[in-house]
């Protein structure tokens, strides 16, 4: 079974879909990073022969669903972004640069 060990341009991809990387929470970014680590380091596990390949394959599910939850959260970070700017009577932008 091969493994892809470069996983990086292929969630940029995702990340940019989502509406790039400013738009990306970051604790979600922190969790992809955390996650994409730790398939390479099961990987090499799995290379050395320490684990099996279901550990391997549930590593990239998990990978695959934190993946899959960005959209979701970006799209509810800007709704309350939204939300909170017309409480405060300021614009979106003045609150998402923070």
């Amino acid at each position: 079974m091969g493994y892809r060990w470069d996983y990086w341009p292929r969630w940029r991809r995702i990340i940019w879909s989502c509406g790039g990387y400013s738009n990306v929470p970051t604790s979600c970014w922190r969790t992809l990073r955390f996650s994409v680590e730790r398939l390479r380091a099961v990987q090499t596990f799995y290379k050395a022969g320490l684990v099996n390949d279901m550990d391997v394959a549930r590593q990239e599910t998990l990978l695959h669903n934190t993946v899959g939850t960005l959209p979701v959260l970006t799209s509810t970070a800007k709704n309350l972004i939204h939300r909170l700017s017309v409480l405060l009577g300021e614009t979106p932008a003045s609150l998402e640069s923070d």
